[in-house]
């Protein structure tokens, strides 16, 4: 089964979703509201699930139909099948002014991605790309970046394609060696790819490859103070330089002495408030921390 959904916080409500994704409801988490239920949605129906995407809240059924509802009032506002997609399951890197639906064919030859406006469903453009592909992220010239999985394995990453959706070029950019269970992020023109044991590369406008030694990682996180920050299984942060691929620093690990921790199948990503300097991070124990950026090497 696939780990429980992150809450995501949106337009200033919280949504949450059921363990077994079966409902979505939103909260809001304001002192006036006190966490009080604006409203709830049944996902039985919709095995694609829900993402919530700017104001939108899209609910994917299984013949490729999405059906969006304003994410506040609950509302339907607009009903539409996208075809080559079933369910159609849609995701966003810019804050919600484009989302992206992505179905690989069952040979692993092809993909279907999809380019919409959420708030209205026009489709910007849909095209069928080579390869297995997931979409990770938009570059800074507004170009699509995916993984390429390789035909044979699914779950090994064997390259990263960049697709420009104004000329229609798409390139395939090779990585030093292929990545399993990968964790992407988009900075700029550049992909960093943190896989499971470890290994981190960046692709694409920097290019370089560092052996961290993390067993298994959250997802990357690209800061604006040029880091790259994650955590591992054991409660540490790290922090990466971003332009050079070298390691700054981390924390020591939490592991609480009297619990189990077991398999974690993912971990949050770190948080950064870049406004007051802080990043902050959750750790195995049961705890929260959060600690300075301004030198990771004292961390």
């Amino acid at each position: 089964d696939a780990p429980p959904s992150a809450p995501v916080l949106s337009g200033g409500l919280l949504y949450v979703f059921s363990p077994d994704g079966t409902r979505l409801t939103a909260l809001d988490p304001s002192a006036d509201g006190r966490g009080a239920t604006r409203w709830s949605q049944d996902l039985t129906g919709y095995p694609g699930g829900a993402a919530v995407i700017g104001d939108r809240v899209l609910l994917a059924a299984g013949d490729g139909t999405v059906t969006a509802l304003d994410s506040a009032t609950h509302r339907q506002r607009w009903r539409k099948r996208f075809p080559g997609h079933a369910p159609a399951v849609f995701t966003t890197f810019d804050a919600g002014r484009t989302a992206y639906a992505a179905t690989p064919a069952a040979d692993g030859t092809g993909t279907r991605v999809t380019a919409i406006d959420p708030r209205d469903g026009t489709v910007h453009w849909a095209r069928r790309l080579a390869g297995s592909l997931t979409p990770v992220g938009t570059g800074a010239g507004g170009a699509l970046y995916l993984t390429a999985a390789d035909p044979r394995l699914d779950f090994r990453t064997s390259a990263v394609v960049r697709h420009d959706p104004r000329t229609g070029r798409t390139e395939r950019l090779p990585l030093t060696a292929p990545l399993d269970g990968v964790a992407a992020v988009v900075r700029g023109e550049t992909v960093y790819l943190l896989a499971e044991g470890g290994a981190l590369q960046a692709v694409g406008e920097r290019t370089w490859d560092l052996e961290t030694s993390v067993s298994r990682g959250s997802a990357p996180v690209a800061a604006a103070d040029g880091r790259l920050y994650f955590t591992a299984a054991d409660g540490r942060l790290l922090a990466v330089d971003a332009a050079k691929g070298a390691l700054l620093g981390q924390t020591r690990p939490r592991l609480a002495a009297d619990r189990h921790h077991g398999y974690l199948e993912s971990l949050p990503a770190p948080l950064v408030d870049a406004a007051r300097g802080r990043i902050y991070a959750a750790a195995p124990d049961g705890t929260v921390f959060g600690t300075a950026t301004e030198d990771p090497a004292r961390w």
